[in-house]
């Protein structure tokens, strides 16, 4: 008979929904897991909670949910503190939160996505660049207040989601956008805080942990279905779930979690200190050393005091051609869903695809049964 006592103890932040809600569903279906779901809404928490199978208890798994906002050094300290308090066990600490935020500026006032204008940055409370301090700084300082229970649990592991994008990133100046030197736009900051989760990762591999304390750093795959640009304006967030699921190197949420699990449960000396990506080991510091052990002593000074950025950025070509990308993949997928599933005919209300009765493939006098389908007919004058 299993107990509380073989359970492994893991926490996972932004599990309340996308990809670390598929982690914490896909763990709960092995055995002997308590998972404690790091969520900033507990509402949706909740709605998670209850989504799970009711079945845990013959698997010896639990699940429950704590209030946590890495976007507040304030609220990770005090989630931090509580776990501690509580003198639980911690084998697993999952740093899944990737999220990407434009601020744009309109007329001087600050504000999310209400048109196309200037990019600003965006700071949080305690003064840092928003997407850095949801992505690196808060899993920087959860890592850090959670080490002695990590290490009083040995054998115990960190998983940091990364991304990709952090290949995007000149690492010759990045460690000159910690601090608010700018200009940098408000799109580059995502890979750059991901690079940071990677230089974390290896620094923390060879120069923090204790014996029997393993870090590693996991690309899933490009997920367009999460949340990741819930953030984003209206036409990128409806390009996300409509059209970009069809690019061949996007990945289901399912496959990404699995991805992330298999790190999770996996050898924990295979790894250590590198970056899962596409089914293989890659550093996570690629000849890079003095840089990352630089960035190591800058993070830290500045977790011990705030710094506010009053950089002011501008939009560049690359955020205008990613406009321009966005706007050509709506219309095609625009055209394809119609291709698929049919245009209305405004007299008629018929919905029937084009070319076999649709107000735009129907020649005039003839009817759509009679009417035979013309590839492309819809662009010619009948």
């Amino acid at each position: 008979m299993t107990t509380s006592q073989d359970q492994r103890y893991c926490i996972i932040t932004g599990a309340s929904s996308g990809l670390g809600f598929e982690i914490a569903r896909q763990l709960l279906l092995q055995e002997n897991w308590h998972l404690i779901l790091a969520c900033r809404n507990d509402s949706r928490a909740q709605a998670a909670l209850s989504s799970f199978p009711s079945d845990l208890e013959t698997r010896n798994c639990v699940a429950e949910t704590a209030l946590l906002d890495m976007a507040s050094l304030d609220s990770v300290r005090a989630f931090a503190q509580s776990y501690i308090e509580k003198k639980l066990p911690l084998h697993v600490l999952v740093n899944n939160i990737s999220f990407l935020f434009l601020c744009l500026n309109v007329n001087g006032i600050t504000r999310p996505h209400a048109g196309v204008y200037e990019i600003d940055y965006s700071v949080t409370e305690d003064g840092f660049e928003t997407n850095i301090a949801v992505n690196y700084m808060g899993p920087f300082l959860l890592t850090n207040l959670l080490l002695p229970v990590l290490e009083r649990s040995a054998p115990a592991r960190i998983v940091n989601v990364s991304s990709l994008l952090y290949r995007q990133v000149n690492k010759a100046t990045a460690l000159s956008h910690l601090s608010p030197i700018g200009p940098l736009t408000a799109t580059a900051t995502y890979p750059l805080s991901k690079l940071y989760l990677n230089w974390h990762t290896h620094h923390f591999a060879h120069h923090i942990l204790p014996t029997g304390v393993t870090t590693h750093a996991v690309c899933p795959g490009f997920i367009p279905t999460t949340g990741l640009g819930r953030a984003g304006p209206w036409y990128a967030r409806w390009a996300m779930q409509n059209v970009m699921i069809w690019m061949p190197f996007a990945v289901s949420v399912e496959r990404g979690a699995e991805n992330c699990v298999g790190v999770i449960v996996g050898e924990a000396e295979e790894g250590n200190g590198m970056v899962w990506v596409k089914g293989g080991w890659v550093p996570g510091v690629e000849g890079a050393e003095e840089a990352e052990m630089g960035f190591a002593s800058n993070v830290a000074s500045f977790l011990s005091s705030n710094h506010s950025t009053n950089s002011n950025t501008t939009m560049d070509w690359k955020y205008y051609l990613m406009l321009a990308a966005f706007i050509v993949l709506a219309i095609i997928g625009i055209f394809f869903q119609s291709r698929i599933h049919g245009a209305r005919n405004f007299r008629t209300g018929s919905t029937a695809p084009y070319g076999y009765g649709s107000r735009w493939g129907r020649r005039r006098g003839t009817s759509a049964a009679t009417t035979p389908r013309k590839r492309w007919g819809w662009f010619r004058r009948n």
